[in-house]
């Protein structure tokens, strides 16, 4: 069976279909990236927040860290005390928000894995406890005559 063309049908601008799907997709990747872009800036102003929130912890409890220093608290309890102050409510809101997310995905049915989740979770910690070593360093530099004498 022969078909027969017309000549007179202009044929319009090819395009290969990686280009179809950039089109198709730009505005849902713009979408994408601006989202990323704008929790990455929340999760730098939370990093700001936690590190100031210990910073102001550990100049309040001067004293009693050159208390402790004074009576012979070695550097790694007192370090391991400044980091479980500090990593409690962050690891509370990434256990929050792992439970919130795996109900989100059970809810929706996405599918996605559990160790993704857990995964996200772990990257909220470690900048959380990574915000706490200037303050943590501090406190081993506290000498106790200094910590006693401040107030």
């Amino acid at each position: 069976m022969t078909q027969s063309l017309d000549p007179d049908l202009g044929v319009g601008a090819l395009r290969t279909l990686e280009e179809v799907y950039g089109d198709l997709y730009f505005v849902r990747n713009v979408i994408a990236w601006s989202i990323t872009g704008g929790l990455g800036i929340v999760l730098l102003f939370t990093l700001a927040g936690v590190h100031t929130l210990m910073a102001f912890t550990v100049a309040q409890s001067q004293r009693e860290i050159g208390i402790r220093s004074a009576l012979g608290a070695r550097q790694g309890r007192l370090l391991a005390d400044i980091f479980r102050k500090g990593m409690l409510p962050v690891a509370v809101g990434a256990g929050v928000g792992w439970l919130i997310a795996a109900a989100i995905d059970i809810f929706l049915s996405s599918g996605i894995s559990v160790y993704a989740l857990l995964g996200a979770a772990a990257f909220m910690l470690a900048p959380g406890s990574l915000s706490l070593a200037g303050p943590a360093r501090r406190v081993t530099r506290i000498e106790p005559t200094v910590a006693l004498r401040d107030r």
